[in-house]
């Protein structure tokens, strides 16, 4: 499962976000059971899909990513969320993306 998930975010980064999202998609199915990686899959899905223009997918991916570090505060899963958050900021004017990032912000005021 690491191998899929660190291979979908090789291709993300080589700008293959067909081949990133197939394999991050199934990698984040299968994560379930490891506590600290699961939200790394779907901020790195949310990542793949931005780049893709697949806004209302990216957005599904990105509140699955959030609502995990809400439980497992994992510091990859973080950094994967707020890149994801940041290459939000051309559709920053629309209303689910606020909401989104309101989300994340949310995360940050709970101790």
């Amino acid at each position: 499962m690491h191998i899929s998930r660190f291979t979908g975010s090789c291709y993300l980064s080589l700008g293959d976000f067909r081949r990133a999202e197939r394999l991050l998609t199934k990698t984040t199915d299968e994560l379930h059971d490891r506590r600290n990686s699961r939200a790394v899959g779907p901020g790195s899905l949310a990542l793949a899909r931005i780049r893709r223009g697949e806004m209302d997918a990216a957005l599904v991916a990105f509140s699955t990513a959030v609502n995990e570090l809400h439980s497992t505060r994992g510091g990859g899963g973080m950094n994967v969320a707020f890149s994801a958050a940041r290459e939000l900021r051309p559709w920053r004017d629309e209303l689910a993306v606020q909401e989104a990032q309101d989300q994340l912000m949310t995360l940050m005021e709970v101790t």
